[in-house]
């Protein structure tokens, strides 16, 4: 009878945290990857008129709301507030995307993704 008890606690134990783990997806943008890297870069051209001028691969950071649109875009490389600026504009004109979620609920989403000027 011991052992049975002992075999049903470590069954137990053992299957719980699997019920337990969060299930998380992140956001989509629509037309993936290769197709945010396009956009983001398009538009990073657009503020930026004088890109030769800054390095030719950024690393860009923002956060995708509940609602799918992308803010507070920064590059930590830069100290620059001005360059700050144009970037957070740059995130700001993405377009929308599908919302990343934990457990079926929608949540704010952190995104980093780097780009070739």
């Amino acid at each position: 009878m011991k052992k049975i008890a002992v075999l049903w606690a470590l069954i137990f134990f053992n299957i719980v945290p699997l019920f337990s783990q969060k299930l998380q997806i992140a956001p989509v943008f629509p037309g993936g990857v290769n197709q945010l890297k396009t956009e983001l870069i398009k538009n990073l051209r657009k503020e930026f008129k004088d890109f030769k001028d800054h390095p030719s691969t950024i690393r860009i950071n923002f956060s995708v709301t509940k609602r799918g649109r992308p803010v507070n875009g920064t590059a930590p490389q830069f100290d620059d507030r001005i360059v700050q600026k144009k970037i957070a504009k740059a995130v700001r004109k993405l377009p929308r995307f599908k919302p990343g979620s934990a457990n079926g609920k929608v949540i704010i989403s952190d995104v980093s993704i780097e780009v070739k000027l």
